[in-house]
């Protein structure tokens, strides 16, 4: 089938790849435009640009889709069927309808639950145990479109979102190869979704990453800020009198709680550093402190002079 394919981050790349080794002709890629980053703010394409010249792909990077030139040149390609992923913007309604089986929509969520742009972060942060891939028919309405083939998947124990993600892209993959299978062969069932049952998900943004250790859900909040935008911590140490801001990337719960002031240190061991909490005291195995490489919370605890008392603030 001939394919125009949008998205942007590394996420997508699983599904291009995969749509290129199925021998389908994908004639044009959709992606955001360049942004700065990095500390020199250095202008870099989005993960998916750069895949698709991997494949030779034609790419465009059109700051609105809504302007006529981008309809002009996806109504020149003729394409079969459209793929989106993680694009990051809305396709307008203009371009819905003009591959010939419409596009469809690779979301990181068992639809409806968690319709929107953090899927998998909103699922770590509340605790679930699994989520999954929809594959839907795009509509003007966001994730609401209906439902042609959804696979569930079991969230693992101290997974964080950058490896669930990955393994959810592998599931994405494979799941819009067969979509599109499907398409091809008059197979293809839709079915609508359970819109009075639909939950949703907001952006997150940097500050989101700050923990509130006086919260109950800090092993959760780590688990979903991780890698991006990083569950960020601050703590005194009454030895040294230094305040180290850090990075939590990795911490489990210890099922008990200690009566003093979330955030404070009851102890120090060859595991990590435990710390009292809203929720109970969780052990903070991983960490990485501000400019330097990641380490284990141990080590970190020893370089640093930790010790119990010491107290974990909240970075503003």
């Amino acid at each position: 089938m001939k394919i125009v394919f949008a998205g942007t981050p590394q996420f997508v790349l699983c599904a291009l790849d995969a749509l290129v080794e199925a021998g389908h002709d994908v004639a044009l890629v959709l992606t955001r435009p360049d942004r700065p980053r990095g500390r020199g703010l250095k202008m870099s394409p989005p993960p998916l640009k750069v895949r698709a010249r991997e494949h030779n792909i034609e790419t465009i990077q059109p700051a609105k889709l809504s302007r006529p030139e981008i309809s002009e040149r996806i109504r020149a390609i003729s394409p079969d069927a459209g793929v989106v992923a993680a694009y990051r913007a809305f396709i307008p309604e203009s371009l819905l309808h003009i591959p010939t089986h419409g596009w469809l929509n690779i979301h990181p969520s068992l639809l409806p639950k968690y319709r929107g742009p953090s899927p998998v972060r909103s699922a770590l942060l509340n605790g679930e145990r699994a989520t999954g891939v929809s594959i839907i028919r795009l509509t003007p309405e966001m994730d609401s479109g209906p439902i042609l083939l959804q696979e569930e998947v079991e969230i693992r124990e101290h997974e964080n979102a950058g490896q669930l993600h990955e393994r959810l892209a592998g599931v994405g993959a494979r799941l819009i190869v067969t979509a599109l299978a499907m398409l091809e062969a008059g197979d293809a069932e839709f079915r609508e979704q359970n819109h009075d049952a639909a939950t949703f998900c907001a952006a997150f943004t940097k500050s989101d990453g700050v923990i509130d250790w006086s919260a109950d859900n800090v092993v959760h909040h780590v688990r979903a800020m991780t890698p991006w935008p990083g569950a960020w911590g601050r703590i005194a140490s009454q030895t040294t009198g230094r305040t180290i801001d850090l990075l939590i990337t990795a911490a489990r719960s210890l099922g008990e709680a200690s009566s003093v002031e979330p955030g404070t240190v009851v102890g120090v061991e060859k595991g990590g550093i435990a710390l009292a909490t809203g929720g109970g005291d969780v052990l903070i195995t991983q960490v990485k402190p501000a400019g330097k490489k990641e380490m284990s919370a141990s080590a970190f605890a020893n370089g640093y002079r930790i010790s119990v008392g010491d107290l974990f603030q909240r970075k503003e």
